[in-house]
């Protein structure tokens, strides 16, 4: 008698386990997926304020697109670089770093193409958000760092 009573308790004992997990995973989605209030509603009612917020949002997303598209393509034609290294030959409008020169290897490790990446981004998105005119809104920021 005193068997079956172990037994049902370790199966009770199981399912509880298992309710808790299942709760803590509905509970853990419920919160993971739950979207975040948007930030122009907490930022005013007024429909005008609202577009005028959105559009400026947009310009900043596009200067966020613009500046990793262009670093990306500026760094492939640059052959890994932003900055320019000891030995390139300049086209003026971009350079070509020699990759062998007398003897001596000098192409870029994959760390420094990133850290070029991050320079030419940072530098470029600088550039883009300084450029944004907008008289509705004062923005500042603070120097990006990829």
């Amino acid at each position: 008698m005193k068997r079956g009573l172990v037994s049902n308790r370790a199966q009770a004992t199981i399912f509880i386990i298992i309710a808790i997990i299942l709760v803590c995973g509905v509970a853990i989605t419920f919160f993971v997926l739950k979207k975040p209030a948007s930030l122009n509603s907490n930022f005013s009612t007024d429909p005008d304020v609202q577009a005028k917020f959105n559009n400026l949002r947009e310009n900043i997303l596009d200067c966020m697109t613009f500046a990793s598209q262009d670093s990306l393509q500026l760094i492939g034609v640059q052959g890994g670089y932003f900055l320019s290294p000891k030995d390139v030959f300049d086209l003026g409008w971009a350079f070509i770093p020699y990759y062998y020169d007398r003897g001596k290897i000098q192409m870029p490790s994959d760390s420094e193409i990133q850290n070029q990446i991050g320079y030419a981004v940072d530098e470029t998105l600088t550039l883009c958000l300084d450029s944004l005119n907008n008289s509705d809104f004062k923005i500042s920021y603070s120097k990006p760092s990829t």
